[in-house]
């Protein structure tokens, strides 16, 4: 009441919604964005044909060395599958063998794109 004003404090928390935290998604998911990984998995048809093709976030993914980062196997009664990204929903993780930042879109990790294995 003495009319001095007190100094105000603001803590904001930050619940990691958009921050990506990691560098590396759990083995098998593909990064798609805001800290967030995804599971790849191959879907087949058993008439061999599927129109929509694989999923255009993980389709065509090769590593630093060339090779490719994602692929289903021929499977000789189903022919060939199709990427998918599909099921829940993982955060990334800090892999202190690969570089530190976000993963680019599609990938597993910032190892895959940097050249450093």
């Amino acid at each position: 009441m003495s009319g001095a004003a007190e100094p105000s404090s603001r803590q904001i928390t930050s619940q990691g919604a958009d921050i990506a935290e990691g560098n590396q998604c759990t083995a098998g998911f593909a990064y798609i964005g805001g800290g967030n990984c995804q599971d790849v998995r191959c879907e087949y048809n058993s008439s061999g044909f599927n129109a929509l093709g694989h999923d255009s976030l993980i389709a065509g993914k090769k590593d630093s060395t060339g090779k490719d980062v994602w692929g289903c196997k021929y499977n000789w009664w189903m022919g060939s599958g199709v990427l998918r990204l599909t099921g829940g929903i993982t955060r990334t993780s800090l892999n202190k063998d690969c570089p530190i930042g976000e993963p680019e879109l599609g990938y597993n990790n910032t190892c895959q794109t940097s050249g450093k294995k």
